[in-house]
C-alpha cells in the first residue's frame, strides 16, 4: 500500500486515478535505473545472485588445463658474420621470433605426435611458442590436461624443435661430409699420380695406351680432389654456427582453473546485473501503468 501511494504522488497532475490512461500516457514520468534500483532492489539482485552461483558451479566443475614452459636460447651467432655487435643482437632476435613460430611445423609436431602417442594435429593445438621481447629467449608451452601431461609436451616439443633447428641449419652436404670426400680424392689423386710415374717412358703402343689413360685419370681425379677442396672451404665460410639450447626446461605446470572461475563468476554477475536491472525498471514501469490506470 506504501508503495502504491508513493507512485501515485510522482504521477503528473491530473492523471492519477482518471481512468484516462490512454490520453496520459504521454505524461508519464520518466524513471531513472536508480530509482528502479530503489524500488525493485530485491528482484534487481536476485538475477545476480543466481547467476553468479550457477557461474561459479560452471567454473568449479570444468576441468582445469596445465600449462607447461620450457625457455630456450638462440646462440652460436659471431658478430663478424653479422657484422656488428648491435646486428648481432638483431640477428639472435630475429632468429628467435623465427624458430618460436616454427614450433608447430610439421617437421616438429610429427616426432613429438609419435613419441607421446597422440596425433599431430592435436600436438599443434596443444603446442605453442612465442619470443620474449628484445631477447634471444623464447619460450615453449605446452598444455595438458595434468601437470604431467603440460611437462612432458613441453619438453618433448623443445627436443624436437632444436632437432628441426639444428638440421636447418646443416648444411648439404655438411663440411664435415665435404672434408671426408676430399680426404678420399686426395689420397686417389696420389694413387694415381704414382700410377702414372710408374707408366711413364713405357714403350710400344700398349704402354703408351696405359701411360695415356693413367695421366687422364690423374688429371680428373686431381680436378675431383681441387673441386671438392674449394667446396669444403665455401661450406666452412658460409656455413652459419647459429643453434638453439636450452635455457630452463619445464619442470612445473600452471593451473587455469582459479582465473577461469574468476572469469565466469564475472561474466555471470555482469549478466546478472544487466537482466536484474532491466526487470527492475519493467516491473516498476508495470506499477506506475497500473496505478495511472486505475
Amino acid at each position: 500500500m506504501e508503495a502504491s501511494r508513493s507512485v501515485r504522488r510522482e504521477l503528473p497532475a491530473g492523471v492519477e486515478g482518471n481512468g484516462h490512461y490512454g490520453e496520459h500516457v504521454g505524461m508519464l514520468p520518466k524513471l531513472t535505473p536508480g530509482e528502479a534500483l530503489r524500488r525493485r532492489w530485491p528482484l534487481a539482485i536476485a538475477p545476480v545472485a543466481i547467476l553468479g552461483v550457477l557461474a561459479l558451479l560452471a567454473g568449479i566443475s570444468r576441468p582445469p588445463i596445465y600449462t607447461a614452459e620450457s625457455r630456450l636460447v638462440v646462440e652460436g651467432i659471431s658478430s663478424g658474420q653479422v657484422g656488428s655487435p648491435q646486428g648481432l643482437v638483431q640477428a639472435s632476435e630475429s632468429l628467435a621470433s623465427t624458430y618460436s613460430r616454427a614450433v608447430t611445423a610439421t617437421a616438429v609436431i610429427d616426432p613429438v605426435g609419435r613419441e607421446l602417442g597422440v596425433s599431430p594435429g592435436e600436438v599443434a593445438v596443444r603446442l605453442d611458442a612465442a619470443p620474449i621481447p628484445e631477447s634471444p629467449v623464447f619460450e615453449v608451452r605446452g598444455d595438458g590436461a595434468s601437470s604431467e601431461e603440460a611437462i612432458q609436451l613441453a619438453n618433448t616439443a623443445t627436443a624436437s624443435l632444436i632437432d628441426y633447428v639444428d638440421e636447418l641449419n646443416e648444411p648439404d652436404p655438411s663440411p664435415a661430409e665435404l672434408l671426408k670426400d676430399y680426404q678420399r680424392a686426395t689420397i686417389k689423386a696420389e694413387q694415381l699420380a704414382a700410377r702414372t710415374r710408374e707408366l711413364r717412358g713405357a714403350r710400344g703402343a700398349r704402354g703408351e695406351a696405359a701411360f695415356g689413360r693413367a695421366d687422364a685419370a690423374q688429371d680428373a681425379a686431381q680436378l675431383r680432389r681441387d673441386s671438392l677442396r674449394a667446396r669444403f672451404r665455401n661450406a666452412q665460410e658460409n656455413s652459419t654456427s647459429a643453434s638453439v639450447a636450452v635455457l630452463n626446461p619445464a619442470a612445473a605446470a600452471i593451473s587455469d582453473r582459479w582465473s577461469r572461475i574468476q572469469f565466469f563468476v564475472f561474466a555471470g554477475l555482469a549478466a546478472g546485473a544487466v537482466l536484474g536491472l532491466g526487470l527492475a525498471v519493467l516491473a516498476t514501469n508495470r506499477l506506475i501503468r497500473r496505478q495511472v490506470g486505475a
